[in-house]
């Protein structure tokens, strides 16, 4: 795993495997649950976003974890009926819910 330190745009993080290429890693955080800022034209198919909600110290830190590519297919679905296109576009938990410690992302970019 390698920080990129700001010198790649939209990417946190760059995981290495033995078996695959390089995968590129958005990490998206929030303190309480509320909605993660992200527009669906600003999602990259080759990416994996993770989706942290870090609670209050002493709770348990829940991870949401899906491909650019999904967040792209299922934008109604993640973002809602009004889609990931508006101006303040936001993911609520009841959008990525079904994706939490979803790690097999990882696996499934294709």
């Amino acid at each position: 795993m390698s920080l990129t330190f700001g010198t790649a745009k939209a990417v946190d993080l760059v995981v290495f495997s033995d078996d695959a290429n390089p995968i590129k890693v958005q990490v998206k955080t929030l303190r309480t649950s509320n909605c993660y800022l992200l527009k669906v034209t600003d999602v990259d198919p080759d990416i994996v976003y993770v989706f942290v909600l870090l609670h209050r110290i002493g709770e348990q830190v829940e991870f949401f974890v899906v491909s650019g590519r999904t967040l792209i297919e299922k934008e109604t679905q993640i973002w809602g009926k009004s889609g990931g296109k508006v101006t303040m576009a936001g993911i609520t938990m009841g959008g990525i819910k079904p994706y939490k410690n979803n790690w097999q992302a990882f696996r499934q970019r294709a």
